[in-house]
Order: C-alpha cells, then structure tokens, then sequence
C-alpha cells in the first residue's frame, strides 16, 4: 500500500497555488482504510497529510495528474506507521 503526502510538513505556498491545493480531491479510501488524512502518530510526520491511498502505479498516477504548477509539492511511498 502506498500513499501521496506532502514531501514537506507545512509546504509554503505562494498566494496563487492555494486555489490548486483546493482543487485536488481527497481519495475516499483514506477514510475507508486510515480514518484520517493525518494518520501518523509520530511527532516527525504526524502533520504529514494524505491526498491518496492506493497501488504504487495508482499513486504515481494521482501526482501525474496534480496541475503542474503544484506538482513538486508531492511525492508517494510505501505506507508505514511510525
């Protein structure tokens, strides 16, 4: 299972890419499998928010299709608790 997540913890957006951020979706699986789009305990990753949830392919496939004027902002990988 692998995750797309925020490479950094608090990203600093610059005045017009929020309305991006506002646009990307939410994978309901997160709800169905994590409960949470913050599901780390640890304090290194607990604010570490989750945008998908899913197979690697799909996964690469979510930030491909993120507007490339926010794209750097993600990355995937494997899904392990802290």
């Amino acid at each position: 299972m692998y995750i797309v997540r925020t490479k950094e913890i608090e990203p600093l957006i610059e005045n017009g890419q929020q309305k991006y951020f506002d646009e990307i979706p939410h994978s309901k699986k997160i709800d169905e499998i994590l409960r949470t789009r913050f599901p780390f305990q640890c304090y290194e990753k607990k604010k570490l928010e989750v945008y998908e949830i899913g197979t690697e392919e799909e996964c690469k496939s979510f930030i491909k299709d993120i507007d490339e004027k926010i794209r750097d902002f993600f990355t995937y990988e494997a899904y392990e608790e802290c």
